[in-house]
């Protein structure tokens, strides 16, 4: 879709600083400033947290200014990001000030990732119309998805050679260009007519934001959870099955990213679901690395058409003016599964193996499957 490429271009490079950023920190507080597992879990579990204040800040800002300066808003938050991580690493002898650094950069990081993406999501779906809204979402998402992943050895590449400041210095560079090529795109028009209360938006889509936390669940666990059940299964290379995950996600996202727009949003959501729990079943059950990699390919192809299917159902449910809000209340509730699940499911996994979470993974895809297949996604709001 060339005529989303700008605004997949703003998501990939915000999303690269995120992955090199995410690769490196938690190296640099460790080495270079001492500090333990608490900082560095701190400093991850900020993203999450402000992610979700910010989100629903953003959707507002982009519904009422337009898509473009939101946009180039979130990537100079990133390039900000940047800035302090470099003062982190100029003032590491002193650590509570580099600590302060590093709050000030996640916390800026984590706005800019969640401006960036609730603005590209809705200039996407301005560009691409209603008949091709799944798609947009879905190229959105890869956008992220895969720069996060490029983005991590990117950063340790940096780290070994150059140090935290060659990353620091890299987080700058890298928007800069892009702030300068969105300032020459045309915007997209802010649209007019009937608005709805926020709290209005939340009623409409509700079951929706209940559903795709859900698949959030599923989400959490192949992301924190896979590399510990290879290595506690013995499986090598125990980053494998987040790899072919990643891979079957994506491709089909590339290759069959219009199937919810033609073929309809709930039926494909309900049969994706239905991979999506057969993976995660199988990769909990499995006890040889071959039924592992099938697993983690079944989950990512399940996967990688839920997230445009419901959301765009979501979108069916409020009027064009209010997009912007709408999906950033569906993104806020995957980070707030993500931010307040996974302590929870890393206490499964102490008490009961990691195999227990995937178990609750398939649960949850299979509560998820049962919402979308009783109708309550693709009913008509009522009041």
């Amino acid at each position: 879709m060339p005529d989303l490429f700008p605004q997949l271009m703003a998501v990939a490079f915000t999303y690269l600083v995120s992955g090199a950023s995410f690769a490196t920190i938690p190296l640099f507080v460790s080495r270079e400033l001492g500090q333990g597992a608490t900082v560095v879990g701190t400093l991850t579990g900020l993203s999450f947290l402000v992610a979700i204040a910010t989100r629903l800040w953003a959707g507002g800002f982009a519904d009422r200014k337009g898509p473009k300066p939101a946009l180039i808003l979130g990537v100079w938050l990133a390039v900000l990001s940047g800035l302090f991580a470099w003062a982190a690493d100029i003032y590491q002898d002193s650590t509570r000030v580099a600590i302060w650094s590093l709050i000030l950069s996640r916390v800026l990081l984590g706005s800019a990732e969640a401006i960036v993406v609730v603005a590209a999501q809705t200039w996407a779906l301005a560009v691409a119309g209603p008949t091709r809204s799944a798609m947009a979402l879905g190229w959105v998402g890869s956008a992220s998805f895969v720069t996060t992943a490029i983005g991590a050895p990117v950063g340790g590449i940096l780290y070994a050679a150059y140090g935290f400041e060659g990353v620091a210095i890299v987080m700058i560079l890298i928007p800069v260009p892009i702030i300068a090529w969105l300032m020459r795109v045309p915007g997209a028009s802010v649209e007019v007519g009937q608005s709805l209360v926020f709290m209005d938006v939340i009623r409409r889509i509700a079951i929706h934001c209940v559903t795709i936390g859900l698949v959030g669940v599923s989400y959490g666990t192949i992301v924190s959870f896979s590399v510990l059940l290879f290595e506690e299964r013995g499986w090598a290379p125990p980053w494998m099955g987040l790899t072919l995950f990643s891979v079957a996600l994506v491709a089909i996202r590339i290759f069959a990213g219009s199937v919810p727009d033609r073929f309809g949003a709930g039926r494909t959501a309900v049969w994706s679901l239905v991979v999506q729990f057969a993976g995660f079943a199988l990769m909990a059950h499995s006890h040889s690395v071959a039924g592992a990699y099938v697993g983690a390919m079944l989950a990512g192809l399940g996967f990688a058409l839920v997230y445009p299917s419901v959301a765009s159902q979501a979108l069916n449910r409020v009027p064009p003016r209010n997009r912007g809000a709408a999906m950033a209340l569906f993104s806020a509730a995957v980070n707030l599964v993500l931010g307040i699940g996974g302590p929870f499911m890393g206490i499964l996994a102490e008490h009961r193996g990691t195999g227990a979470v995937f178990y609750l993974a398939a649960v949850a895809a299979f509560l998820a499957g049962l919402i979308v297949l009783s109708g309550r996604t693709s009913a008509p709001y009522r009041g």
